[in-house]
Parts: C-alpha cells; sequence; structure tokens
C-alpha cells in the first residue's frame, strides 16, 4: 500500500507541475494587459513671526493612469514574443496662497501619451503555480504635454502657457510576478522596471504679455523606477491546446 500510495503521490505531483508549466509552453497564445493607476494628495502651512511674511497656504494634487495591452506568441517553452501597446495619462495641480494678501499661484500640467512595439517575456516557475519574468519592450512613442501657471498679486496678473510634443523611441525592462489560479488565467504583478528613451520635441510657450516663443530639440533618459507609484496589475490569458 505504501508503495502505490508513494506512486500515486509522484503523478499527482507531476501532473500538477506539467498543468503549471503547460500554460508557458511552445505553441500557447498570451493575451494579457496591465492597469496602473496613482493618486496623491498634500497640503502644507508655513508660519512666521508676526510682523513678516504673510502665511502661505499651499495644496497639492498628483494623478496617473496607465493601461497597457499586449499578445504574444509562445515560440519555445517559457519564452514569448509579441506586440505590446499603452496609453497613459497623468496631472499635476498646485495652488498657494499667501494668507493675509491677495497674493495667489495656480499650476497645472497635464500629460497624455501612447506606445505601440514588440516585447519579448522570459517564466521561470518558482512552483506549481507562481512564476517569475522578466520582459523586455521597445518600439515608438508619443507624448503632449500642457502647462499652465496663473498669478495674481496687488499690482498685476500674468498667465503662462506652453505646450509641447514629442516622438521617439523607448526600450524597457520590467520584473514582474504571475500567480495561475487556474490553467489558463494568470495574475500579473510589477513595481516598476527600467527604461530608456530617446526624442525629439516641438514646444510652444505664451503668456499674457504678447509674446511667443517656439523651440525644437532632442533628448535621452534612462531610469530605474521602482516603488508603490509604479504598482501595476494585470491578468493574462493563456490559451491554446
Amino acid at each position: 500500500m505504501s508503495i502505490k500510495k508513494s506512486v500515486s503521490s509522484i503523478l499527482l505531483l507531476g501532473t500538477a507541475i506539467g498543468t503549471a508549466q503547460a500554460q508557458t509552453e511552445a505553441g500557447k497564445l498570451l493575451v494579457s494587459g496591465q492597469v496602473n493607476y496613482y493618486q496623491s494628495k498634500g497640503e502644507s502651512t508655513s508660519t512666521t513671526p508676526s510682523g513678516s511674511v504673510a502665511n502661505v497656504q499651499q495644496d497639492s494634487k498628483q494623478s496617473s493612469f496607465n493601461f497597457a495591452p499586449q499578445i504574444g506568441f509562445f515560440v519555445a517553452d517559457n519564452l514569448a514574443l509579441g506586440i505590446r501597446g499603452s496609453v497613459g495619462s497623468g496631472k499635476n495641480i498646485e495652488t498657494r496662497n499667501d494668507n493675509g494678501s491677495p497674493n495667489t499661484y495656480h499650476r497645472n500640467d497635464r500629460t497624455k501619451g501612447a506606445t505601440i512595439g514588440p516585447f519579448v517575456r522570459y517564466y521561470k516557475m518558482l512552483g506549481e503555480r507562481v512564476a517569475f519574468y522578466g520582459q523586455l519592450a521597445g518600439g515608438y512613442q508619443r507624448q503632449i504635454q500642457n502647462n499652465s501657471s496663473y498669478y495674481s498679486g496687488i499690482n498685476n496678473e500674468e498667465y503662462y502657457s506652453s505646450e509641447a510634443k514629442s516622438t521617439g523611441g523607448f526600450a524597457t525592462l520590467s520584473p514582474g510576478f504571475v500567480f495561475f489560479p487556474t490553467p489558463k488565467l494568470g495574475l500579473e504583478l510589477t513595481v516598476g522596471g527600467l527604461s530608456y528613451t530617446a526624442s525629439k520635441s516641438e514646444s510652444t510657450f505664451q503668456s499674457n504679455q504678447s509674446y511667443q516663443t517656439n523651440y525644437e530639440g532632442t533628448s535621452s533618459s534612462f531610469g530605474a523606477n521602482f516603488g508603490l507609484q509604479y504598482l501595476a496589475v494585470g491578468a493574462s490569458f493563456h490559451l491554446g491546446n
């Protein structure tokens, strides 16, 4: 009986592991997407001794949203190639008031963008239903940024606005974890990654002082961004026989 039980246990264990690994075997179709949303608010008050500068009340709000769907094909066990896209937006609003005086400052920054390009993903199974993966993606990106600020004082009012459009290429390397509650469904989690961008931009700046300036330029950047503000959750479907 003990031998039969041992054999049965080994067969069951092998079946469970095979079921988990079968989700990333060659020939499978990978359909997945991730969603990221971040929001923060801040308030501060600075005080000074009586008779000097008035107290300052400052409020700020930040938020961002990003959605990134992708579809790929497992060309080998644990290795998938495919195409990925994303759309996102963000805003940053800041208001400052000098209590006891008419001075008021308001700033509003908004961004929106999109990307598209190929990706490659490799899985490393850590157990029957859990895996670690690394994903390298790259391609084309476009972003539009609008900024405006307003200042009102005792003797004057000032208004500034700008718009910047940039296009170029990008590359990202993102580690992540996936949990398989069923043979065809994976729940994914990432907390940032490495990124590189190179872009060309055109911008326009104007104010209520009746002047306008146009700019053109190029830029590149490299970043290592990890943290809760980069937390993204997603789901993946592993389809096929």
